[in-house]
């Protein structure tokens, strides 16, 4: 819709126009405008950490099985 000429002044409309009468913002319009392909696997940002998150989740229920943590112990489990 940015990129259509406006009858009057024969212009762009340009997409803060556009943005601001649809009320979204700009920061919307270039995040549905970027593709991304069906067949790739979304990733958090950020470095690798030594173990995936399940098994990061496994060692930290073990580490408070296995101290003297008094409290409800179902808030731990799955």
């Amino acid at each position: 819709m940015s990129q259509t000429l406006s009858p009057s002044s024969a212009r762009f409309f340009g997409l803060a126009r556009v943005a601001r009468v649809w009320k979204v913002s700009r920061a919307s319009v270039y995040r549905s405008l970027k593709e991304t392909p069906s067949n790739t696997i979304v990733r958090r940002p950020g470095p690798v950490g030594a173990c995936s998150d399940a098994e990061l989740a496994d060692h930290i229920r073990r580490q408070i099985a296995a101290s003297r943590l008094h409290g409800n112990s179902n808030l731990f489990r799955r």
